[in-house]
């Protein structure tokens, strides 16, 4: 029989691996049934090893249109970098992006989600397969998202398209690639990290942990700061996570690559957020200040949590109106 005690640590311990991986977990809003006739179809990307993901594509634009014209001309692609968890976006697309209209010139959004994901599957209620976190790692998420967008752009080129931009927005743990994947595709234009700030992630997890009286259970983590990036037993799990998922999350260059970014970067995060620390947007603002950077656009919301809602409003369809907007300038 479990003591008081033993009962106490393994509540908190269930508390703090819920606080983390919620770190890729946005609260969506306005929840869509993946059946309705609203929910987009998912596409599936074959890639070069022989591995597959599904993705979601799909318009949207307020151009007014020539009589001759029968869709407006694409000048921008939006490549959406998802969090953590294996559940698909399906069930909340594309009214997640409400508030992002086009009005800067019409948008194609690309969706492209992590391997194991299926059209269907919802991993909050039934949790992630073993498959999906041996996949679940950052190099892993680099060399997909890089070769999925190289493929989109080509095919864009091949059809003449002028795209005016190529943004890359990473939502939350989609956020930790999005400064390195900006340095290996020069076609990118503008970075919107939404959700996450500069601080390294584990650093950011540390200070998160430490602030809500979860500082004791990070000794899980220890093994890490000693072991080489290949060292360790790959098949272990650390807080439902695999080793190699937060011995890549260590190794990012992270403040590196972003302090390398000379494209606009757009950051957005909620003052209440529990997921991330807002100390990780101040800690951005400071650190482009230092070096001289003005690339930085910071929006920061009273009150709003990690999916940028408040008591009883969501900030989303505002983050996006802004987001349109700086795209236009």
């Amino acid at each position: 029989m479990k003591t008081a005690a033993a009962a106490a640590r393994t509540a908190r311990l269930l508390a703090l691996s819920a606080l983390l991986l919620c770190h890729g977990c946005a609260y969506w809003s306005g929840l869509q049934h993946t059946y309705s006739a609203q929910a987009l179809p998912a596409q599936e990307f074959q890639f070069g090893d022989g591995g597959h993901a599904i993705y979601f594509s799909f318009d949207k634009s307020v151009q007014q249109l020539p009589a001759a014209a029968s869709t407006p001309a694409i000048t921008t692609y939006l490549f959406v970098l998802a969090g953590s968890d294996c559940t698909s976006m399906k069930y909340f697309l594309p009214q997640y992006f409400d508030g992002l209209d086009g009005r800067s010139g019409a948008l194609r959004i690309f969706v492209l989600h992590k391997r194991f994901i299926e059209e269907r599957s919802w991993g909050r209620l039934a949790g992630c397969g073993d498959d999906f976190i041996d996949a679940d790692h950052a190099q892993r998420w680099l060399a997909d998202q890089e070769e999925f967008i190289r493929v989109q752009l080509a095919a864009a080129a091949r059809t003449g398209m002028s795209l005016r931009r190529v943004v890359l927005l990473g939502i939350s743990e989609g956020a930790d690639i999005v400064p390195t994947l900006a340095q290996r595709l020069p076609e990118v234009t503008h970075a919107v990290l939404l959700g996450n700030g500069g601080m390294a992630p584990l650093a950011a997890y540390r200070l998160q942990a430490a602030k809500h009286g979860f500082a004791d259970q990070l000794a899980a983590l220890a093994p890490l700061e000693s072991a080489p990036v290949s060292g360790g037993d790959q098949a272990q799990r650390l807080l439902g996570r695999s080793w190699r998922y937060w011995k890549e999350l260590q190794a990012l260059p992270h403040r590196q690559s972003l302090l390398q970014l000379h494209i606009p970067l757009m950051v957005a995060m909620g003052e209440a957020d529990r997921a991330v620390p807002i100390e990780s947007a101040w800690y951005l603002r400071d650190l482009f200040a230092a070096h001289g950077k003005q690339n930085l656009t910071l929006i920061t919301y009273p009150r709003a949590d990690h999916g940028l809602r408040n008591e009883s409003d969501s900030m989303l369809p505002d983050f996006f109106l802004e987001l349109d907007y700086w795209l236009d300038k």
